[in-house]
């Protein structure tokens, strides 16, 4: 009688483990991902698995304390089940840009390339036309 109970304990544990597994954000098929990076600028979105869609909701400065309400929604270029990642690209044709931006939500990061369009002349660097940041991230 004593062996039986100890099994449902067990039992009931496992299981409560294993809903919390699945229930987990990571694993959810909508959830928040905030990403800070080194410059102490935090971007949040909202992410929908289902609809393979993410939108861009703020930006924190956390410097001056300033949030900014952005509501974008990001053009997703390639959504990779396999390695549990997304491609989004944003075009600017007023200030000449293209931003990449790569969610790896696996290994909780983000990376940010900003490519300018402009022509290069003997004093510029290659480093002048592109930015480049790498964000780690959280699900909520």
């Amino acid at each position: 009688m004593k062996i039986m109970k100890h099994r449902v304990k067990l039992m009931y544990k496992l299981l409560f483990v294993f809903f919390m597994v699945i229930s987990s954000p990571l694993y959810s098929n909508e959830f928040t991902y905030h990403c800070e990076g080194k410059d102490n600028l935090s971007m949040v979105f909202d992410v929908n698995r289902t609809k393979k869609s993410i939108i861009h909701t703020h930006s924190i400065d956390k410097t001056s304390n300033y949030v900014s309400e952005v509501n974008r929604p990001l053009e997703i270029y390639e959504w990779d089940e396999r390695k549990d990642s997304v491609w989004t690209l944003l075009g600017d044709p007023i200030s000449l840009t293209l931003t990449t931006i790569l969610f790896n939500f696996q290994h909780q990061k983000l990376v940010l390339q900003v490519t300018f369009n402009v022509l290069m002349s003997e004093g510029n660097n290659i480093d002048d036309l592109a930015v480049r940041r790498l964000f780690n991230c959280y699900s909520i």
